[in-house]
């Protein structure tokens, strides 16, 4: 199928008419090529005869920078719309923070403000794959032109200039940030989430006394999902026991995880990595920074030994293959002695930094030498360096099997020795060497991914694109089956980082193991070519789909039985002083205001009665499972002019999802009730057509297959439609939503029987008598 094609299905339905324009774009390079064409045959002549005027290319132009603008301005509505939603939650939440409020109604107010806040990361999410789909158009719309153009020379200017015009405007899509936005988001999930788990944990605490709040959490890890505990060693200790649970978490993926499993992620995938990771998977978090590689090497050929270092952190942990049982051997010391130690391998003649390294080593510890001499005898010098970004994950914690996982982003590379002899960080990254992609790394002592990564066979092809086999991964845990699957995240065995640097500052060709990590290959990757795939988008569409139902219905779930709690708990105040269960409904005739005084002017008494008749109604009739429903969350709920509309209450939008699905399993049930009596009526039918025809015949007469085909086909056809029929009114009973009755079982698997039962048994006559 055809791009232009694929762009509207791979687009996001409400947002198709943001689109760039990509079938008119198209026909428009086509007229252009076309007249280009009838101008040479009517004037005869040669590329070099005759060249274009600019105004050929003015329509054009005008066409492109138009689109590009109507795209930018939708972009720049949905990001501000994002963010006074968000900046109203966090006002909201501020206000019930400080406010005298029991901790049921708390935690009922938290889990709607959560429920809203996730349908706002579905809306970020949607913008942020809006802007790779118009990126990918850019780039096919742009290949075309050069492709059927003939003026290359003309047509290449053209597009130069497009793509500069681009590239200077700070509010185009392709500079778009939701890196800011997506923080913000997280970081508000992260309070939500403590807060609720603060008062579960702790029902009768006061929580007027908190000293958070929404402003001093964007910027820190109060919140952070962190089950790793602060770390306070004695000076004694200090070289082998890491000071921060950062190091402790770089030096266990290095030396404590024997198998690791790399991907490769595109730029522009990172916010809807981000948002996956920590609000729909919900993984635990550790701080992020930023973090340096200093590779020690001899030979160049040999692993070399590493030195990693945490920005801001006045120590740094180096680690040295030194082989044999253990393998590695390590030490953390102070950034002051490591410029030392560096300077020593730099020039081994200076006394003073040997009377300086043999004074602080003199009381170390043998582990701690061990890593030093090895250095020292090998003679090892620090050759190249690797800056990134890092962000840690704990993905399942199962005591030894346990899955962590790192996404390095912002990648940057050197061997600039100034750079690479200096333990601090570096404030100008514009003199490195950009690396394209986002690093993501899984590392676990679990075998199933041993034996997932032996199986990976990576491969690609002329065009950049990856192309994996491996085996199935149902093995892993659920969340490291979603990692896996995201179409964002593109598999790539045996990457490393210090082979791509060899093959591009030393021209050194990697090994057959690693001839992939070659810099020909790693910086020509097209991963955005994914994205095109419908069927894998689809698959990663459900996949989310799924995440988000289980987390909505876990939230209704929560928000009922605080509700049940309250009413068991305290009588019904007067209007004046009760606490309302939504924050958007609000008395007639006033406006949305995000004053907190105008924040508790309502009650819901009367809707929460009614959602409670109504819950209880469809249990007495309608009911199929003893669990609330689960609520259906749209992948758009917000169209273009929703800026100044709220949405409505959850367990509003919840009562309408289940309207929708009680009238769907009807309409399922005649559909399924009448296959099944049609296979009945039409195996029954065949059954007397044969007992007729065998009843009839004589000991003269013999019925002859040759002389009745014709009925012998429509027999056949009978049976085999009726048996079609009732397989299909069997499967369509699991497609319900909600569990089918008992009463639905039996008569469609007694139809099933029955059907089944005429058939063999007209077949069985029918053998029988020849």
């Amino acid at each position: 199928m055809k791009f232009g094609n694929n762009l509207q299905h791979l687009s996001i339905p409400e947002w198709k008419c943001y689109n760039l324009d990509y079938n008119e774009l198209k026909y428009q390079i086509r007229l252009l090529t076309q007249q280009q064409q009838q101008q040479q045959l009517h004037q005869n002549s040669s590329e070099d005869d005759h060249q274009p005027s600019n105004s050929d290319l003015e329509d054009l132009h005008k066409l492109f920078t138009d689109n590009f603008d109507y795209i930018n301005l939708f972009i720049q509505t949905k990001y501000g719309e994002l963010n006074r939603k968000l900046h109203y939650f966090q006002q909201y939440f501020n206000s019930i923070i400080n406010s005298e409020i029991s901790c049921t109604s708390f935690l009922i107010e938290i889990d709607e403000i959560y429920y809203q806040i996730l349908n706002l990361s579905i809306i970020l999410k949607n913008l942020s794959k809006f802007i790779i789909i118009q990126k990918i158009a850019i780039k096919k719309i742009f290949k075309k032109f050069i492709k059927y153009y003939k003026y290359k020379r003309q047509g290449y200017k053209f597009i130069y200039n497009l793509k500069q015009d681009l590239i200077d405007n700070s509010q185009s899509f392709i500079n778009f940030d939701l890196s800011k936005l997506t923080l913000k988001l997280t970081n508000f999930i992260n309070v939500l989430q403590y807060e609720k788990n603060k008062l579960e944990n702790l029902p009768e605490l006061n929580r007027k006394n908190s000293l958070f709040s929404i402003a001093s959490t964007n910027n820190s890890s109060e919140y952070q999902n962190s089950i790793l505990p602060q770390f306070t060693t004695s000076q004694n200790d200090f070289e082998q026991n890491p000071q921060s649970i950062e190091s402790q978490f770089d030096l266990t993926i290095y030396l404590k995880k024997n198998f690791q499993l790399h991907a490769l992620i595109p730029n522009d995938s990172y916010n809807d990595i981000l948002l996956n990771f920590n609000i729909y998977l919900n993984l635990k978090t550790l701080p992020d920074s930023l973090i340096s590689y200093t590779y020690l090497t001899n030979n160049l050929i040999n692993e070399p030994a590493i030195i990693i270092s945490i920005d801001n952190f006045n120590y740094s942990t180096i680690i040295a293959p030194i082989g044999e049982l253990r393998k590695y051997s390590y030490c953390i010391l102070p950034n002051e002695i490591i410029k030392i130690f560096i300077n020593h391998l730099n020039d081994r003649n200076n006394e003073e930094y040997k009377s300086k390294l043999f004074e602080f080593f003199h009381n170390s510890n043998q582990l701690t030498k061990k890593t030093i001499d090895f250095i020292v005898k090998n003679n090892l010098k620090p050759n190249l360096k690797l800056f990134c970004k890092r962000k840690r994950f704990i993905i399942e914690q199962e005591d030894q099997e346990d899955y962590l996982g790192t996404l390095d982003s912002e990648i940057y590379t050197t061997n600039d020795q100034s750079i690479v002899n200096s333990i601090n960080s570096v404030s100008n990254f514009d003199q490195l060497d950009y690396f394209p992609q986002d690093h993501l790394c899984i590392y676990s002592n679990d075998l199933n991914l041993s034996n997932f990564e032996d199986s990976l066979i990576t491969e690609i092809n002329k065009d950049g694109i990856i192309e994996n086999s491996h085996s199935n991964f149902k093995k892993f845990p659920s969340k490291v089956q979603s990692i896996l699957s995201n179409s964002s995240v593109t598999l790539f065995k045996r990457l490393n980082f210090y082979q791509y640097q060899l093959s591009c500052y030393y021209n050194i060709i990697p090994n057959e193991e690693y001839i992939n990590n070659h810099y020909t290959n790693l910086l020509n990757l097209n991963l955005l070519k994914k994205f095109e795939f419908i069927d894998l988008n689809n698959h990663q569409l459900n996949q989310e789909q799924n995440i988000i139902l289980a987390k909505s219905n876990n939230l209704i779930q929560h928000k009922l039985s605080m509700q049940s709690i309250q009413e068991q708990q305290q009588p019904i105040k007067e209007e004046n002083e009760s606490i309302k269960s939504s924050i958007f409904e609000f008395p007639p005739n006033e406006e949305l205001s995000i004053s907190p005084n105008d924040l508790f002017n309502f009650d819901l008494e009367n809707e929460n009665k009614f959602i409670n008749k109504l819950m209880t109604f469809k249990e007495k009739w309608f009911t199929t499972s003893k669990t609330p429903e689960n609520p259906l969350l749209y992948s758009n709920y917000s169209t273009y002019d929703s800026i100044n509309e709220e949405p409505e209450s959850y367990l509003s939008r919840n009562n309408q999802q289940i309207k929708y699905e009680i009238e769907y399993d009807q309409t399922l049930s005649y559909i399924y009730f009448t296959l099944n009596l049609v296979s009945l009526f039409l195996s029954g039918l065949q059954l007397g057509i044969i007992y007729s025809i065998f009843n009839n015949l004589n000991e003269d007469s013999q019925f002859l297959i040759i002389d009745n085909f014709g009925i012998v086909l429509i027999l056949s056809i009978s049976m085999i439609i009726s048996i079609l029929f009732c397989l299909i009114s069997s499967n369509l009973l699991h497609y319900r939503n909600h569990k089918p009755p008992q009463f639905h079982k039996f008569i469609i698997y007694s139809g099933f029987i029955i059907t089944v039962s005429d058939c063999l048994w007209g077949l069985f006559l029918f053998i029988s008598k020849f």
